[in-house]
């Protein structure tokens, strides 16, 4: 296992603190994820964007963006056109200001099913999808599984319709040990979604949680069984990067959880 660990550097950190992160690229660490500064003041999202490009200069890693997500942008959200038409344009935007950093892949949560008693359109969901693949190409959208069935893309069965509906060659996925765990409550539900999808699981999203709630706790902190879960990926060949989505503080915290992550795949020899 070499260069396969990934971390998460949001926007609301200092260029101090992001560039504290250098030396993990000389420690096991292969990629970041960042995110879509959108919803902050001017100088807040050129300190981001300075200090992201800085971070990742004459480094041989790969990029990852988290698209916007959230109540404020919804992606699924039809019930109002005028917000429906701002937060795609805010996609689109999100997918040209990746191409900056060199970003190759893009983590994409569906939304809600419903809003106000109004239930949204899947089929609209998909054409936005179909949209935003074409946007990103030749880098990969990466559907995220999510924790509840509030949700689109929690369930095997749904998230196989949408793939096979939206049928893009650049669509992935992204699996979340912490959605996962809180929306099937049961390690072998969660192999299923990873075994139905070995073929187009993309990336991995690591963290942990007691099936309560999307607790975003380091391993050991809940009751996500890792190494079976591990042990699933070997058999399937995965051949992405772990992506540490835990809470942390330090760079520090950061080393920390991959020294975590790495004693369970050097066990597995993955």
């Amino acid at each position: 296992m070499k260069n396969r660990i990934c971390f998460t550097c949001t926007c609301l950190r200092s260029k101090e603190t992001i560039l504290s992160f250098k030396p993990l690229f000389k420690e096991g660490f292969g990629g970041v994820e960042m995110f879509y500064p959108y919803n902050m003041e001017q100088s807040k999202k050129d300190e981001y964007k300075e200090a992201v490009k800085e971070l990742i200069k004459d480094e041989d890693i790969t990029m990852v963006m988290h698209l916007p997500h959230g109540k404020i942008s919804d992606l699924s959200r039809d019930d109002d056109k005028e917000y429906e038409k701002e937060v795609f344009q805010r996609y689109l935007d999100a997918i040209d200001y990746g191409k900056e950093f060199g970003v190759e892949r893009y983590t994409l949560h569906l939304g809600v099913r419903s809003i106000n008693g109004h239930n949204n359109s899947i089929d609209g969901l998909i054409e936005k999808v179909k949209k935003l693949c074409d946007r990103a190409y030749p880098a990969k959208i990466m559907i995220e599984n999510m924790p509840s069935n509030f949700e689109f893309g929690a369930y095997s069965d749904e998230l196989r319709f949408l793939f096979n509906k939206i049928n893009k060659p650049n669509l992935r996925l992204i699996y979340d040990t912490g959605h996962g765990h809180v929306a099937m409550k049961s390690t072998v539900l969660e192999k299923k979604l990873l075994d139905d999808f070995k073929d187009e699981l993309y990336h991995f999203h690591i963290n942990d949680n007691d099936t309560t709630r999307d607790m975003h706790g380091k391993i050991g902190s809940g009751t996500v069984e890792f190494e079976k879960i591990f042990k699933d990926l070997k058999k399937n060949n995965y051949q992405g990067l772990f992506c540490l989505e835990i809470l942390f503080s330090t760079v520090d915290d950061l080393r920390e959880y991959a020294n975590s992550l790495k004693s369970i795949l050097n066990k597995l020899d993955i």
